[in-house]
């Protein structure tokens, strides 16, 4: 089965004020940290860049796409990510540059799930929700590839509650938007 890692990483961080792909935390920025942990999970890592591309580092396995219309919403870089995955992939473990609370082995407990379940979306669940990282397989594409612009994974992953395998994993609420959310972050380093 190839799972292939998708990392939405195109918006403007408006809230924030700044890049958060290129925030440093660990010796790494946000952005590469998810690529590190994705590249070990996964057969192939795409990143979607959007909104000044030129000024974000990315790892030089990764294959960077750009999202021309990233102010679309996440949804305009779901479906240029899809576009470019869908047919060298069974299944897309679709995931954030912004929750970098997340351990490597939720990725790897996630890639495990979708092999022994390989027809069901494997979602994270965190805040009484099920959404991101989450493994869509193949048979969703076509749904990812037609979510309005606006809107996020978690929206399809909602509307097939009674095909989603979820695991559980808390450290997933942390993801950073506004300067109280780096603050925290900062906190815990």
């Amino acid at each position: 089965m190839k799972i292939n890692g998708l990392i939405l990483a195109a918006g403007n961080s408006s809230r924030l004020g700044k890049n958060k792909q290129t925030i440093k935390f660990k010796n790494a920025t946000l952005l590469q940290m998810i690529e590190h942990s994705l590249l070990k999970c996964c057969d192939h890592v795409v990143v979607v860049l959007g909104h000044d591309h030129q000024a974000i580092p990315t790892q030089a396995k990764s294959q960077v796409v750009i999202n021309s219309k990233w102010q679309s919403g996440m949804g305009s870089s779901i479906k240029v990510g899809v576009d470019c995955l869908k047919n060298q992939s069974d299944a897309l473990l679709i995931a954030l540059c912004d929750q970098p609370m997340i351990p490597p082995s939720h990725y790897q407990n996630l890639v495990a799930a979708a092999i022994h379940s390989p027809h069901q979306i494997i979602s994270s669940h965190y805040q009484n929700i099920n959404g991101v990282p989450a493994i869509f397989p193949q048979e969703y594409f076509n749904k990812l590839l037609s979510l309005p612009d606006k809107h996020g994974a978690r929206k399809l992953i909602s509307d097939h509650q009674n095909n989603v395998f979820s695991i559980a994993c808390p450290s997933a609420k942390l993801d950073i938007d506004t300067f109280d959310d780096l603050t925290k972050l900062m906190t815990l380093d």
